[in-house]
Protein backbone atom coordinates (compact mmCIF):
# COMPACT_ATOMS: atom_id res chain seq x y z
CA UNK A 1 0.00 0.00 0.00
CA UNK A 2 1.60 3.27 -1.04
CA UNK A 3 1.28 6.66 0.60
CA UNK A 4 -1.37 7.94 -1.83
CA UNK A 5 -3.60 4.94 -1.11
CA UNK A 6 -3.13 5.36 2.63
CA UNK A 7 -3.98 9.07 2.56
CA UNK A 8 -7.01 8.30 0.42
CA UNK A 9 -8.29 5.50 2.67
CA UNK A 10 -7.46 6.96 6.11
CA UNK A 11 -7.85 10.30 7.84
CA UNK A 12 -4.27 11.46 8.47
CA UNK A 13 -3.42 14.52 10.57
CA UNK A 14 0.20 15.58 11.06
CA UNK A 15 1.44 12.18 9.91
CA UNK A 16 -0.77 10.21 12.34
CA UNK A 17 -3.79 8.11 11.37
CA UNK A 18 -6.97 9.41 13.01
CA UNK A 19 -9.24 6.77 11.58
CA UNK A 20 -10.90 4.23 13.93
CA UNK A 21 -9.58 0.72 13.71
CA UNK A 22 -6.40 -1.30 13.40
CA UNK A 23 -4.09 1.68 12.64
CA UNK A 24 -5.63 4.41 14.79
CA UNK A 25 -2.90 6.52 16.41
CA UNK A 26 -0.14 4.99 14.30
CA UNK A 27 2.11 6.81 11.80
CA UNK A 28 0.93 7.25 8.21
CA UNK A 29 3.33 4.52 7.10
CA UNK A 30 1.85 1.81 9.38
CA UNK A 31 -0.57 0.34 6.76
CA UNK A 32 2.31 0.08 4.27
CA UNK A 33 4.32 -2.02 6.71
CA UNK A 34 1.24 -3.99 7.74
CA UNK A 35 1.02 -5.21 4.17
CA UNK A 36 4.69 -6.27 4.29
CA UNK A 37 4.11 -7.80 7.75
CA UNK A 38 1.12 -9.80 6.48
CA UNK A 39 3.11 -11.12 3.52
CA UNK A 40 5.99 -12.24 5.75
CA UNK A 41 8.64 -9.84 4.40
CA UNK A 42 10.41 -9.44 7.74
CA UNK A 43 11.99 -11.62 10.39
CA UNK A 44 9.00 -13.00 12.30
CA UNK A 45 8.79 -13.77 16.02
CA UNK A 46 5.70 -15.32 17.61
CA UNK A 47 5.07 -15.33 21.35
CA UNK A 48 2.22 -16.76 23.39
CA UNK A 49 -0.23 -19.58 22.92
CA UNK A 50 -3.90 -20.58 23.17
CA UNK A 51 -5.28 -17.57 21.28
CA UNK A 52 -3.15 -15.11 23.24
CA UNK A 53 -0.46 -14.80 20.59
CA UNK A 54 1.48 -11.69 19.62
CA UNK A 55 3.28 -11.71 16.28
CA UNK A 56 6.32 -9.44 15.85
CA UNK A 57 8.28 -8.70 12.71
CA UNK A 58 11.40 -6.67 11.99
CA UNK A 59 11.24 -5.31 8.45
CA UNK A 60 14.33 -3.73 6.89
CA UNK A 61 13.65 -0.46 5.08
CA UNK A 62 14.04 -0.35 1.31
CA UNK A 63 14.90 2.68 -0.85
CA UNK A 64 11.23 2.72 -1.98
CA UNK A 65 10.08 2.92 1.66
CA UNK A 66 12.32 5.96 2.16
CA UNK A 67 11.02 7.64 -1.02
CA UNK A 68 7.38 7.21 0.00
CA UNK A 69 7.91 8.11 3.65
CA UNK A 70 10.69 10.73 3.82
CA UNK A 71 9.75 11.50 7.44
CA UNK A 72 11.49 8.25 8.48
CA UNK A 73 14.69 9.20 10.31
CA UNK A 74 17.90 8.61 8.28
CA UNK A 75 19.25 6.55 11.23
CA UNK A 76 16.29 4.17 10.95
CA UNK A 77 17.20 0.91 9.23
CA UNK A 78 14.12 -1.16 10.10
CA UNK A 79 10.58 -1.07 11.43
CA UNK A 80 9.42 -3.27 14.29
CA UNK A 81 5.79 -4.27 13.69
CA UNK A 82 3.53 -6.26 15.95
CA UNK A 83 -0.08 -7.30 16.09
CA UNK A 84 -1.64 -8.03 19.46
CA UNK A 85 -4.27 -10.69 20.18
CA UNK A 86 -7.02 -8.06 19.73
CA UNK A 87 -5.85 -7.33 16.19
CA UNK A 88 -4.34 -3.90 16.80
CA UNK A 89 -1.20 -3.20 14.82
CA UNK A 90 1.70 -1.13 16.14
CA UNK A 91 5.00 0.03 14.70
CA UNK A 92 8.23 1.61 15.87
CA UNK A 93 11.36 2.62 14.00
CA UNK A 94 14.69 1.00 14.83
CA UNK A 95 18.33 1.99 14.43
CA UNK A 96 20.97 -0.69 13.83
CA UNK A 97 21.74 -0.92 17.57
CA UNK A 98 18.04 -1.11 18.45
CA UNK A 99 17.55 -3.98 15.98
CA UNK A 100 20.37 -5.90 17.67
CA UNK A 101 18.94 -5.18 21.13
CA UNK A 102 15.43 -6.25 20.11
CA UNK A 103 16.67 -9.47 18.50
CA UNK A 104 18.62 -10.29 21.67
CA UNK A 105 15.52 -9.58 23.80
CA UNK A 106 13.43 -11.84 21.53
CA UNK A 107 15.97 -14.65 21.94
CA UNK A 108 15.65 -14.38 25.73
CA UNK A 109 11.85 -14.36 25.44
CA UNK A 110 11.94 -17.47 23.23
CA UNK A 111 14.15 -19.26 25.75
CA UNK A 112 11.82 -18.30 28.61
CA UNK A 113 8.79 -19.63 26.71
CA UNK A 114 10.62 -22.83 25.84
CA UNK A 115 11.67 -23.30 29.47
CA UNK A 116 8.08 -22.76 30.62
CA UNK A 117 6.87 -25.44 28.20
CA UNK A 118 9.44 -27.90 29.56
CA UNK A 119 8.24 -27.59 33.14
CA UNK A 120 7.12 -30.89 34.58
CA UNK A 121 3.43 -31.59 34.14
CA UNK A 122 1.64 -34.44 35.90
CA UNK A 123 -1.46 -35.91 34.33
CA UNK A 124 -4.56 -35.47 36.49
CA UNK A 125 -5.99 -38.72 35.17
CA UNK A 126 -3.16 -41.22 35.63
CA UNK A 127 -0.38 -39.40 37.47
CA UNK A 128 2.27 -39.92 34.78
CA UNK A 129 4.80 -37.13 34.42
CA UNK A 130 5.11 -35.28 31.13
CA UNK A 131 7.55 -32.53 30.26
CA UNK A 132 5.22 -30.16 28.55
CA UNK A 133 2.99 -27.45 29.87
CA UNK A 134 -0.21 -28.13 27.98
CA UNK A 135 -1.53 -31.27 26.28
CA UNK A 136 -3.76 -29.15 24.02
CA UNK A 137 -0.66 -27.61 22.43
CA UNK A 138 -0.23 -28.71 18.78
CA UNK A 139 3.30 -29.96 19.51
CA UNK A 140 2.19 -32.01 22.54
CA UNK A 141 3.85 -35.42 22.47
CA UNK A 142 2.67 -37.58 25.36
CA UNK A 143 4.75 -40.29 26.96
CA UNK A 144 4.10 -43.42 24.84
CA UNK A 145 3.58 -45.40 28.06
CA UNK A 146 0.94 -42.99 29.34
CA UNK A 147 -2.61 -44.26 29.37
CA UNK A 148 -4.02 -40.72 28.95
CA UNK A 149 -6.09 -41.04 25.82
CA UNK A 150 -9.67 -40.83 24.64
CA UNK A 151 -10.25 -44.47 25.59
CA UNK A 152 -9.37 -43.85 29.22
CA UNK A 153 -10.71 -46.51 31.50
CA UNK A 154 -10.17 -46.47 35.26
CA UNK A 155 -9.65 -50.25 35.16
CA UNK A 156 -6.50 -49.63 33.09
CA UNK A 157 -4.89 -47.91 36.09
CA UNK A 158 -5.79 -50.80 38.35
CA UNK A 159 -4.34 -53.32 35.92
CA UNK A 160 -1.15 -51.30 35.59
CA UNK A 161 -0.83 -50.80 39.36
CA UNK A 162 -1.39 -54.49 40.03
CA UNK A 163 1.17 -55.35 37.38
CA UNK A 164 -1.16 -57.71 35.56
CA UNK A 165 -3.17 -57.65 32.36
Amino acid sequence: MDRKEIEKDYRVVDGIIHHPGKFEGEPVWAPHFYEAFSEGWGDEYIFGYDGNTTVHSIITLSPTDREQFPELDPETIAVHCWEDPSGFFSVETLTKDEVLELEARFEVMYQEEEDAQLEEWVCDRCGHEHYHSCESCPCYDPDPNCICDDDFNEDDILVEEEGGD
